[in-house]
């Protein structure tokens, strides 16, 4: 019960990474108070990103979160539906990903339209 009103109010550490990159300051805020809420997304997102709190936990989940963003749609969904934590999870997941992306059979679809 917890975890779905988490999900539905967005309290998750996807929620704050959206609330981090996609929020803007409101009309009669100041400049620090828009900081402080900047921070407090931040820190809720590291906190429930379960990510170890560090310099180096801190920089593998920027470099995880660029990853997710660079990657093409497809496989961008297919890392965070298996939900992968750490930098090195994802590269591992990924690598597999698209190797087999690289040797899958192709559809009879797609041998009658090369041919």
């Amino acid at each position: 019960m917890k975890a779905a009103l988490l999900r539905k109010y967005e309290l998750t550490a996807e929620g704050f990474r959206r609330k981090f990159y996609e929020v803007r300051r409101e009309h009669c805020e100041t400049a620090t108070q828009f900081t402080n809420r900047l921070m407090g997304y931040l820190d809720r997102w590291i906190q429930l990103a379960e990510i170890e709190q560090t310099f180096q936990g801190l920089k593998e989940l920027m470099v995880r979160e660029q990853f997710l963003h660079a990657s093409d749609d497809h496989l961008a969904l297919y890392l965070r539906e298996r939900s992968s934590r750490g930098l090195a999870n994802l590269v591992e997941l990924a690598d597999l990903y698209l190797d087999a992306q690289l040797h899958r059979p192709r559809s009879f679809k797609e041998r009658k339209s090369a041919q």
